[in-house]
């Protein structure tokens, strides 16, 4: 049971990987409140989207909790991301060691399931025209390091307290602003009929969010990362090698 669970939440996660598709855009504005100071925008978006750096490998690792319907499972991770060229993510669980690990290039994304010796191999093309979604890899390594790029045109703005929220039509996308911390605190976006992402960014420090909560209405799923250790390094290896006998899924 506990390995037809641990593939249900494989596939799902696999689904959320790819699924991170970030738009980007970009009408100078103030918002003028008796009860506020004015707050010019524009400015606010420019810092929130200067893009956070990395030199050469930043290794994360922390909690990741899946919850669909009923189900619910909590395991251990530990990310590596190579800007603009690579991403590795192990999964593990308690005793049983690493159950998945996945890897995402500029142009595919790899998946090794140990709880039934198996992988997949599929390229962004591919998952493209079957999700009917845009992916980039860029896209995807923006959400992981909440290096996402707010519109500066063509939006609405509704503000609630110190939150300010920004409706991008053209692309259904929206952004929530913590006017006070200048962090950027809510994303989603309409990338279907009926269907929608919403990602939560919480616990933020020097390094950004060290929280991310993920909500995918098909599949449906619900994704909390909590980021434990952030460590920027001048070295690192990402070894991803598939054992002989396993399965391909493709």
């Amino acid at each position: 049971i506990k390995k037809l669970l641990m593939k249900s939440f494989t596939s799902k996660f696999f689904a959320y990987i790819i699924l991170m598709s970030i738009c980007s855009c970009g009408v100078k504005k103030t918002i003028t409140n008796d009860n506020y100071e004015q707050i010019d925008i524009n400015a606010l978006i420019n810092q929130i989207n200067t893009p956070k750096t990395v030199s050469d490998w930043l290794f994360v690792k922390g909690k990741i909790k899946f919850k669909s319907n009923n189900d619910k499972i909590g395991l251990g991770f530990s990310m590596k991301i190579r800007p603009d060229s690579l991403i590795w993510v192990s999964i593990n669980a308690p005793i049983l060691g690493e159950v998945n690990r996945l890897m995402l290039t500029k142009d595919s994304v790899y998946s090794i399931n140990r709880t039934n010796n198996s992988y997949l191999i599929r390229s962004l093309d591919q998952l493209e025209n079957d999700l009917g979604v845009n992916l980039s890899f860029n896209k995807i390594e923006n959400l992981l390091l909440s290096n996402i790029k707010i519109p500066q045109n063509n939006y609405s703005l509704l503000r609630e307290g110190d939150n300010i929220k920004i409706n991008h039509i053209p692309d259904s996308t929206s952004y929530v602003i913590d006017s006070k911390k200048k962090t950027l605190e809510q994303y989603s976006l309409i990338y279907s009929k009926d269907k929608d992402l919403l990602i939560n960014y919480s616990n933020h420090s020097v390094d950004g969010p060290q929280a991310i909560e993920v909500l995918i209405s098909e599949p449906i799923l619900h994704v909390e990362l909590t980021y434990n250790k952030i460590e920027e390094r001048k070295k690192e290896k990402a070894s991803f090698v598939i054992p002989s006998n396993y399965e391909n899924l493709n």
